[in-house]
This record gives C-alpha cells, sequence and structure tokens, in this order.
C-alpha cells in the first residue's frame, strides 16, 4: 500500500473534510472508506468522485473570490495534464496516472521543482484534474518524517508566502516555542473559489508530517 493510506488519520484532526476530499481521489483511501461503511473509491468513477467533490465544495467554499490563487508553480483551473506531465518528465520524477487520467500522483520532488517553501523534498504530491477538460483543480502535497524544528519553520516559511499573497487565514494555529509536534498546527482559507490548507503534525512511526493543499473551488472549477 501506498504512504497515502496513512494519511487519512489527518482529516479527523485537521481540516477533516477538505482533506477527504483530497484523498478520496487516492487509490489507498479504500481501507478507511470501507471501514466507515462508505463505498470504496475503487469502486467509484471519476465522475462520481466529482460529483461527491462538488457537493462537498457547497459547504466549505467562502462567500468572497480570492484575490489571488496560489498553487504552487501551476495555475488552477488553467494547467493541463500534459504540461504537469512535462514538467514532470522534464525532472525526471517518477509520477503515476490513474482514475481516468484525473489523478497524477508523482514522488520524492524537490521543494524548488514546484517552486514550494518547503525546506526539505516532497515526498508525494497529488495533482487531481477535472474530468471534462483535463485541468487542473486540486494539487496536495505530503512530506513525512520531518524533525519538529524543521517541520515548523516550513511551516513558517509556507504559511508566510501565503499570508502576503492573501492576507489574514480564516483560522489558523501555529507552533509554539518548543513545538515538537504533538499538538497540530494549521492555517486555513476559504473563498468563493479557492480553498488552501497547510498543516503539520506528528503521527506514529511516521514522525512529523506537513502538508499544503490548493483547491478550485468555484462552480466552474469544481
Amino acid at each position: 500500500m501506498r504512504r497515502w493510506k496513512w494519511t487519512i488519520r489527518l482529516g479527523g484532526l485537521l481540516a477533516a473534510a477538505t482533506l477527504v476530499i483530497g484523498l478520496l481521489h487516492l487509490p489507498a483511501a479504500r481501507p478507511l472508506l470501507a471501514l466507515v461503511g462508505a463505498c470504496p473509491v475503487g469502486r467509484a468513477s471519476a465522475t462520481e468522485i466529482e460529483d461527491a467533490r462538488r457537493i462537498a465544495l457547497r459547504s466549505l467554499r467562502g462567500s468572497t473570490r480570492a484575490p489571488v490563487r496560489p498553487a504552487l508553480r501551476f495555475e488552477l483551473e488553467r494547467t493541463t495534464l500534459d504540461e504537469v506531465r512535462g514538467w514532470a518528465q522534464a525532472r525526471a520524477i517518477a509520477c503515476d496516472l490513474s482514475r481516468e487520467s484525473t489523478l497524477l500522483v508523482c514522488s520524492r520532488v524537490p521543494a524548488d521543482a514546484l517552486a514550494s517553501d518547503a525546506l526539505q523534498p516532497i515526498d508525494e504530491v497529488a495533482f487531481v484534474f477535472r474530468l471534462r477538460d483535463r485541468r487542473l483543480v486540486n494539487l496536495t502535497t505530503l512530506t513525512t518524517g520531518v524533525a519538529p524544528g524543521r517541520a515548523a519553520d516550513s511551516f513558517a516559511a509556507i504559511t508566510g508566502a501565503l499570508a502576503s499573497a492573501l492576507g489574514s487565514p480564516e483560522a489558523s494555529r501555529v507552533p509554539p516555542r518548543q513545538w515538537d509536534g504533538t499538538r497540530p498546527v494549521f492555517i486555513r482559507y476559504r473563498y468563493a473559489d479557492y480553498i488552501a490548507d497547510v498543516s503539520a503534525m506528528r503521527l506514529p512511526g511516521r514522525g512529523v508530517v506537513v502538508r499544503e493543499q490548493y483547491m478550485s473551488a468555484s462552480e466552474n472549477g469544481s
């Protein structure tokens, strides 16, 4: 099983609904969904997953439009699947395409390849594409085994860049001094056309996990 199967644990602690939207597209979400009595993603089509995402976004999106919609080096609703695959191939980054060509998961991605403010290579990056035209609507990164101090620094760098672009978040909990990763930290933005989440926490056997998610929340993009 891919390491994504355990990332679902974050859903119960940090931005659960938004995390589930991203993880519904990932193969390793199946065991948890089966346990809770939901329809396993393995039996859901790309259309069904996209419909579920659209429904969830109705309760997640905010009321005003975002001044900008940061998504690392990519553009939500503009960047195509072919463009992301070309980006990965040019950098010799290994990726797996699935879910009717709507999900591309790339491994061991250098932070500078993504134009991310993360301070270490990123274990996995999941790109989710709109079914009708294969344009990017969701980008999620995951980095595991990060030392608490470095995770706090990475969290500060990522969220600082978001604050410069978007201003104050809707909600946040920042790492206190001497943070050891036990208490989750996060920052959250909610707009009518855009959602962004950054979180960090310690998971048993995995060390501190840092996660970024950038998602189109517009009706057109959902």
